[in-house]
């Protein structure tokens, strides 16, 4: 599973999903072999604010993924949220433009960079 990431990595993750993680060893195994599958992603805590303006420290994991665009291939830079309730509630996965890119509002994407799709939307 995620034999490729460094001890210290898997002990720190294992010990921040500990205290208000519903199931933090589904969010630990699920979040661990993210990380071993696409490693230009990294993991931290940070504050989200939902959109009922309450503030939680979440585990969020960001960085590029590679999306195939015509003939090319683009590094999207995201930032992917596990609540707290995970993995009863689905992670919230937003596109995180750089100052030199514009989010393009469309079928998978809001204007406020956030990603739907129907796997998210029926977890």
């Amino acid at each position: 599973m995620s034999s490729t990431l460094p001890p210290e990595l898997l002990n720190w993750l294992y010990s921040v999903l500990q205290v208000e993680y519903v199931d933090p060893v589904q969010t630990y195994r699920q979040s661990a072999q993210l990380l071993a599958f696409c490693a230009t992603l990294r993991p931290r805590t940070k504050v989200f604010t939902a959109e009922n303006g309450i503030p939680q420290l979440l585990l969020n994991v960001f960085g590029t993924v590679p999306a195939n665009i015509g003939n090319q291939v683009y590094h999207i830079p995201v930032d992917m949220w596990f609540p707290l309730q995970f993995p009863v509630e689905p992670p919230f996965v937003y596109v995180s433009p750089t100052p030199e890119m514009l989010i393009k509002p469309g079928n998978f994407v809001d204007s406020n960079g956030r990603f739907y799709n129907p796997y998210l939307t029926y977890w």
